[in-house]
């Protein structure tokens, strides 16, 4: 193992979060191994944040532009990096002390390897506005980012580090893999618990800002993991805020736009028939479209979302999967949206319908 460890540049942008980034900076600036840099991009606020930040003088780098949203935001970060390694934080979440130092032990251990490691990640846990923090570990590992269902995905080491101070973690187990393929099938990966090789970023040429600020992270790191092996920590490093009203995640519209072009260009780059079942891949189409017409019935887009159902039924029939439930809400698609809202309230309220 090299005694010099690579350098790490913190990117976090933010926008009118003035009552929140700093709760982020000072979490970047708190780790056990610092990092290089932290570049705070400030995306056209118009709340306090740059008398929040000017309080940082040179402790932070900042960078004030025009409203351009998260994804020109980050990609004005990545420009100014220097760092050999690239870790994204959002405004809103919190490292805990540990996690650069721990992150840094996994980039090593490719030095055995035959490729490079060029993202590492890690469980989250998740907390809400009042501070509270999720009874479990929340989310972003209960999904595994390898999708292996016949064994034939890459992995290419299987081991332990630890422990993990900030935890009650003695050790840590650690998943080296090449996941480029398997991640059509999907992969939680919490984007403020990424670190990323900066060698790989720059062939990547950043974040695609197409994607309408709504899953433009793991469109990048479908392409980043192009590049070499992704490694998962299995322990908590970082806090995701949940429950505000200002995340992008609640456009699910957008959010599902974005999903299906994501799968089509992974399955562009790949062929998956050569690795996985044509069931397994048709059913996976069928599942997001039947979400994405689901979402567009919900906002009143009837004719959007009976293309998306249609769509979706179809998928399923190529390869012999009769899916009832595409069918029926094509069907319930035809409604008009007020009775549409009134069985969804019958049926729970936050379900798809």
């Amino acid at each position: 193992m090299s005694d010099t460890q690579p350098t790490v540049s913190v990117i976090i942008p933010t926008y009118n979060r003035a009552d929140r980034v700093t709760r982020a900076i000072d979490s970047a600036l708190a780790q056990t191994v610092p990092p290089m840099e932290v570049i705070v991009i400030d995306d056209g606020s118009t709340d306090n944040t740059q008398e929040v930040l000017a309080a940082y003088g040179d402790r932070i780098h900042v960078v004030y532009q025009a409203n351009a949203g998260v994804s020109a935001a980050r990609n004005t970060g990545l420009e100014l990096a220097t760092g050999e390694l690239i870790a994204l934080l959002d405004s809103d979440d919190i490292w805990l002390p540990h996690k650069l130092e721990l992150q840094l032990q996994v980039f090593a251990l490719d030095e055995d390897l035959d490729r490079a490691i060029v993202l590492v990640h890690s469980n989250a846990r998740s907390f809400y506005p009042d501070g509270s923090t999720h009874s479990d570990d929340f989310a972003y590992h209960l999904v595994p980012p390898f999708y292996d269902p016949d064994g034939r995905n890459d992995v290419v080491l299987d081991t332990e580090l630890g422990p993990n101070p900030d935890t009650a973690d003695k050790s840590i187990p650690i998943q080296v893999a090449d996941i480029a393929k398997a991640l059509f099938f999907g992969g939680q990966m919490l984007n403020s618990s990424v670190v990323l090789r900066r060698s790989a970023m720059e062939k990547t040429h950043g974040f695609d800002g197409s994607m309408n600020n709504a899953a433009e992270e793991y469109e990048l790191f479908t392409r980043v993991c192009e590049f070499g092996f992704s490694a998962r920590m299995m322990t908590i490093t970082t806090l995701y805020a949940t429950g505000g009203d200002d995340h992008l995640r609640h456009n699910t519209v957008a959010m599902a736009s974005s999903m299906l072009e994501i799968l089509r260009r992974v399955e562009e780059r790949h062929d998956l028939e050569a690795h996985y079942s044509a069931t397994d891949i048709a059913a996976h189409w069928q599942n997001w479209r039947r979400w994405q017409g689901a979402v567009l019935m919900q906002t009143g887009d009837g004719k959007g979302a009976r293309a998306a159902l249609w769509h979706a039924f179809q998928d399923g029939r190529k390869v012999g999967i009769t899916n009832l439930t595409c069918l029926v809400y094509w069907l319930v698609a035809w409604l008009p949206v007020p009775l549409i809202n009134s069985l969804k309230k019958l049926r729970g309220g936050d379900r798809e319908i």
